[in-house]
């Protein structure tokens, strides 16, 4: 392994060897928590993070957070409510610091190199020492229902978490000696959303039983602000106002019947596609995603069912696989000795073909490469890639427990379950859930057996 030298100022450097890290993380904390009458619950709690991966000025950060909750369910008022077992509203506000970067980023640090017989050393860091913590603040709100001796239960979770000042990686010029520098950046990212359970268990032991749980959650992203985003290297990356996985590229319009090349919009008229005619692609994020999970059981057999599933924008494998250089329809590449997606049979022929894929090319600077480039850069690249998917299926029984025993038995259960069993989806080529071309996809599974307690 070659050596790493450490310089701050203009201290003599400091040799450390590559393969050995040091990395330090010390906290301090406490907690006073306040409980009148188990109606009104309160809790503060302060600490102190230490991280080595700071320069020493700013090696310690403070942080704080305040939670509590009124159980409502216990005041007089709502005892008379025999239909209500349970109510409860929460709130928590808190801010924790992220350290979550490679180590030694606040200062100078080189590498041995060798070429041609010579040795030298190439720069891996550069002197940064302003780096400080990242700082997220955290707010929820909660209600927590439970009716009818808790047979049915409802919750509701109101979440928000923002940043003060995100850690930012800042490309650089070439003669910087280094691709790009961590920084501070007064950038505000939001994350907000809403959660929903409903809980079910109705029945009786011994008889048929039905116990049900429906999650649905609500996540929003948006990047706040961006101080400075115009000028800076993420100009064509990060849309203020939008989603953090919203970029900008030119509007897909589709196959010209003529040509057989993708065509998009010039939206300033002058015949020249450049980063003027950027638009912000669609959000990549999750609309909504959740989970129905129900449990049946009848004297000893049990039955498992959950289901999940995930309403979203996800990445076009057909693009990815472009995007690689990989020989798909339209792209410049050398063959290859295995089978392609069949969309790949739906590409551009001849004058006339209505197509989503564009005329094959086998060289580069030719209009067909040109307007592939351009496709891979599109809002084209993103896709509908929800899915409902049966996770799970479980079937059991049980040898009743008089039976067990007269064969001197714990226990007998034979069983039966399977995993990713069924997926529906519109989503091409590979998972929805992965969105990669380049991996196996979640592989469906069986299994049966016995366990025997002795």
């Amino acid at each position: 392994m070659s050596d790493l030298q450490l310089t701050t100022g203009n201290m003599v450097p400091a040799r450390f060897s590559s393969n050995q890290v040091n990395y330090d993380y010390a906290a301090l904390f406490g907690q006073c928590s306040y409980n009148l009458y188990k109606k009104y619950i309160l809790s503060l709690t302060g600490r102190r993070d230490g991280s080595s991966r700071w320069s020493k000025g700013n090696r310690y950060g403070n942080f704080a957070s305040i939670n509590g909750s009124w159980v409502f369910g216990e005041n007089s008022f709502f005892k008379d409510w025999r239909w209500l077992k349970l109510g409860k509203l929460r709130f928590s506000w808190g801010t924790v610091g992220n350290d979550q970067i490679p180590d030694y980023q606040y200062a100078r640090s080189y590498a041995n190199v060798s070429a041609g017989g010579q040795q030298g050393l190439q720069p891996t860091s550069l002197y940064n020492p302003g780096l400080k913590w990242e700082l997220y603040r955290n707010e929820e709100l909660a209600l927590d229902l439970g009716f009818l001796e808790n047979k049915l239960g409802f919750s509701a979770v109101a979440y928000r978490t923002w940043s003060a000042n995100q850690l930012v990686e800042s490309r650089l010029a070439g003669q910087a000696g280094e691709p790009g520098i961590f920084n501070d950046l007064p950038i505000k990212v939001q994350n907000e959303g809403l959660e929903l359970v409903v809980r079910a268990n109705l029945g009786r032991p011994g008889s048929f039983r039905w116990g049900s749980s429906l999650s649905l959650t609500i996540p929003r992203n948006k990047l706040v602000s961006y101080p400075g985003l115009a000028n800076s290297s993420n100009a064509t990356t990060y849309v203020e106002g939008k989603s953090l996985s919203v970029s900008k590229g030119f509007h897909y319009t589709g196959v010209n019947d003529t040509t057989g090349l993708y065509t998009f919009e010039d939206r300033h008229k002058d015949g020249v596609y450049d980063y003027k005619d950027f638009i912000p692609s669609k959000s990549r994020d999750p609309r909504c995603y959740g989970a129905w999970s129900n449990n049946f059981s009848y004297r000893q057999w049990q039955l498992d069912l959950v289901f999940s599933f995930n309403f979203q924008n996800g990445y076009d494998p057909l693009v990815l696989l472009d995007e690689q250089n990989l020989p798909g329809a339209g792209a410049p590449a050398p063959s290859q000795l295995s089978n392609g997606p069949i969309e790949w049979l739906h590409r551009w022929q001849k004058p006339g073909d209505h197509s989503s894929r564009q005329r094959l090319t086998s060289m580069l600077g030719t209009p067909a490469a040109e307007t592939l480039n351009r496709y891979i850069t599109s809002d084209a690249a993103v896709i509908d890639a929800s899915y409902g998917r049966l996770k799970t299926v479980s079937l059991s029984w049980q040898l009743p427990e008089k039976k067990s025993k007269d064969r001197k038995l714990k226990g007998l259960q034979i069983y039966i379950r399977g995993h990713d069993i069924l997926t529906i989806t519109h989503y091409p080529v590979t998972d929805p859930e992965t969105q990669n071309p380049n991996v196996l996809p979640l592989s469906k599974s069986w299994q049966a057996g016995f366990t025997i307690t002795f």
